[in-house]
């Protein structure tokens, strides 16, 4: 999200960002058996230090995922049937012309006009409310203490150069109760933005390949908790390892995205009187350094450095800039006087995400990711 979390994911929201120029792997668990039986016997040799955690989610579920485009590409590979418009072809899950056979571009906005640069679920629409609007991920604290719950426990060292996020683009399943996939790397129209590090370029920005996504489903009656699915794009060479952990192949068009397991790493957002509080709980100590370091080689900035960190659980707060009827809130002000302000020459970290300070060289302006069949 990383929600934003680069989750995300997403540290809203995801994707691995770069896979190493080797397709080989040295790791004694890339020459694990393929056999299923032996492979849970490894597994769970693996994770006998943790019952608690592996127990429950061996078998986990995960939020089935439509073909991008289904059979509809002879008919529609033209059309980039978005959003709304989805219903110009019968199984598109948002895009007609397949989102993994596009590509991704950063393109500069004013940051004073992003309720018409940016596409947000309006009032009215099949998005749950709670998702109206665009939302600030304040992954920096900077509108800390926050009023009325002065004791919220912000403490995200994952924090990553990014501001806004909106779910304009996304359907809603009441049956299964989430959203279809949002791309961190961006849309038609774009629901991610991100600071600009320099000469328009971000490293937090998963593009300009589709590496991948998450899936925000609400999980109680009141739609006031979200578990956050991430699904990254891997290399083959390291299947044995991943099927070791308990990652799951998402399937449905999407070959080579695998779901994260969540007793490696769960994101979600819990609804708060004044916008989400958004969590991070890594479990990622307990796994051997070996594996761990296997996994790191693959993962994109803002997962990397929330796989490393020592801190089980993290939070930072997303409040809402714009609602659904495309008013701007108290917020909207505040992000404003942030995202308009240049970093010192003395904020020298570079990392992307990970950094006591941000980045940022807009001069007034922010990126947001756009796609192009």
């Amino acid at each position: 999200m990383r929600f934003s979390g680069r989750l995300l994911i997403l540290p809203l929201i995801g994707a691995f960002a770069s896979e190493p120029d080797s397709e080989t792997c040295d790791s004694p668990a890339c020459q694990a058996t393929d056999d299923p039986s032996l492979l849970q016997q490894q597994r769970l040799s693996l994770a006998a230090s943790h019952q608690g955690i592996l127990g429950s989610n061996s078998s986990e579920d995960f939020p089935e995922t439509d073909d991008p485009c289904k059979d509809e590409i002879s008919s529609c590979s033209r059309m980039q049937c978005w959003g709304a418009d989805r219903n110009k072809c019968a199984k598109t899950c948002g895009v007609c012309t397949p989102i993994t056979q596009g590509g991704f571009r950063l393109q500069r906005f004013r940051n004073d006009q992003v309720e018409n640069e940016l596409a947000y679920a309006k009032t009215g629409s099949e998005v749950p409310e709670g998702l109206h609007g665009i939302w600030w991920m304040d992954q920096f604290a900077t509108q800390l203490p926050i009023p009325g719950d002065e004791s919220y426990p912000y403490n995200f060292p994952g924090k990553c150069d990014e501001f806004l996020v909106s779910w304009g683009e996304q359907t809603y399943d009441p049956k299964t109760r989430c959203l279809s996939p949002t791309w961190q790397q961006g849309g038609k129209k774009g629901v991610w933005t991100f600071n600009d590090q320099g000469r328009g370029q971000s490293n937090v920005w998963l593009g300009p390949r589709p590496w991948g996504f998450m899936r925000f489903c609400f999980t109680s009656d009141k739609f006031d908790n979200i578990d956050i699915y991430l699904a990254n794009k891997l290399p083959e060479s390291i299947t044995p390892l991943l099927m070791l952990l308990g990652f799951k192949r998402v399937g449905a068009g999407y070959n080579g995205y695998w779901w994260l397991p969540s007793w490696i790493m769960q994101f979600k957002m819990v609804k708060k009187p004044w916008g989400w509080d958004r969590v991070t709980t890594a479990f990622t100590n307990q796994l051997p350094e070996s594996t761990k370091n296997m996994l790191l080689q693959y993962c994109p900035p803002f997962l990397r450095e929330q796989l490393s960190m020592e801190l089980k659980e993290a939070h930072y707060p997303v409040f809402q800039v714009l609602d659904g009827n495309g008013k701007r809130t108290n917020y909207y002000e505040k992000y404003l006087e942030v995202a308009n302000t240049d970093s010192p020459s003395s904020c020298t970290c570079t990392k992307g995400c990970g950094c006591p300070c941000m980045q940022n060289h807009g001069e007034g302006t922010s990126l947001v990711g756009r796609w192009s069949p």
